[in-house]
């Protein structure tokens, strides 16, 4: 099916950039240049998780030994993935020191301004998303969309998760998602911890971080921090004409198993014109590891948000695709849902798009990176 040619006006793109930016400063908290600057050239104490008490008492409960050994695992998995990522991709800051939640406690209880925090937490309703009338800033529909994160150390790591065969790969973002977070230390409280005193945050696209969650929240916290800092103007516009014709001498990933499965590897192609390759998750782990240049990458991010209605009430995720490039630190391109499931996920509940990457985003990334005709 070959591509439709269709122009986009100047005013169109800016339309386009300001949908994007609104809808990535309700999912991502983005530093001012006084926090970017305070914490700049500073330690970054590197959060690692260790076994949560009470995560296994209630795995003992159930008598499910085998997602213990699970649960021990991954967290094993997880730090070694987190150091590795941080050693090979972390350049905000010279030195990178690993500590676990109770060390952690130590210095925020001391009051310490001498270093930064990077670490994974859990949000969820209730403890992580406030809800409306919370008397931060409203949005329209009724919804707030500022999320919290409670420091009692570790990632909830649910034992209704873990009870789950396929629990790795969870996706029910119905109670919330994983963020990747930047503090100052002495702005941190045990207890629940507003957004408007974290440095940065990031929502990842996996709850449990996989090696991929992982880089995009590295990476994309320092893009952040270091966007912030910057002292000349941006034209937004140009920016992402630009960024346009970088996708198309991209080669795409995209992971098999998120990738829709009415979709074949064929239509894909035949839909999206440019390089593109279909692969397994190892192989997009490794790929975007790696980070070479040429490459960029198709990240399925959640924005979740609380709503309290008549019609509905608890968590909904909108479903963004990001063409995330490792190598250049950033996302060149957002594809929202559409705009009349955004609206009705607003006002309705339920999602906004799939955590799939399915027909419509090929199409739509299709005709934004084609040329347009004069």
């Amino acid at each position: 099916m070959a591509a439709k040619k269709f122009k986009l006006s100047s005013w169109t793109l800016i339309i386009i950039c300001s949908l994007s930016v609104q809808l990535l400063s309700a999912q991502d908290e983005l530093p001012d240049k006084k926090e970017a600057t305070a914490a700049q050239d500073k330690p970054v104490i590197v959060q690692i998780e260790v076994p949560n008490v009470k995560v296994i008492e209630k795995l003992q409960k159930k008598k499910n030994v085998d997602a213990i050994t699970a649960y021990k695992k991954a967290l094993e998995k997880y730090n070694v993935t987190m150091k590795a990522v941080m050693d090979k991709y972390w350049k905000f800051s010279d030195q990178i020191l690993y500590m676990t939640p109770d060390e952690i406690t130590t210095l925020i209880d001391s009051k310490s301004t001498e270093y930064v925090i990077i670490r994974c937490a859990t949000t969820s309703i209730g403890t992580g998303m406030i809800h409306n009338g919370s008397g931060a800033a409203y949005n329209p529909g009724g919804t707030q969309m500022v999320a919290t994160s409670e420091y009692g150390g570790n990632l909830n790591w649910s034992y209704t998760e873990l009870k789950e065969e396929n629990w790795e790969d969870d996706r029910d973002y119905w109670n919330g998602n994983t963020i990747m977070e930047f503090w100052r230390v002495e702005k941190m409280k045990k207890g629940l911890m507003k957004t408007p005193d974290v440095v940065a945050r990031v929502a990842l696209p996996e709850i449990f971080p996989d090696t991929a969650s992982v880089v995009y929240g590295v990476k994309m916290v320092q893009h952040y921090l270091k966007s912030s800092l910057r002292t000349e103007k941006i034209n937004y516009v140009q920016q992402l004409k630009a960024d346009y014709a970088l996708v198309r001498s991209k080669t795409v990933y995209v992971r098999s198993d998120r990738l829709d499965p009415e979709l074949s590897e064929q239509e894909v192609k035949k839909i999206y014109t440019y390089p593109i390759r279909i692969v397994s998750k190892s192989e997009y782990e490794t790929a975007i590891f790696n980070g070479e240049d040429g490459n960029a990458f198709i990240v399925i991010a959640p924005q979740v948000v609380a709503l309290t209605y008549a019609f509905h009430s608890g968590g909904s995720a909108l479903f963004n695709n990001y063409v995330f490039d490792v190598y250049l630190s950033r996302s060149l391109v957002m594809i929202g849902p559409p705009i009349s499931s955004y609206y009705k996920t607003l006002y309705l509940g339920g999602n906004a798009g799939k955590p799939l990457a399915n027909e419509r985003v090929f199409e739509v990334l299709n005709k934004a990176v084609t040329p347009q005709e004069k």
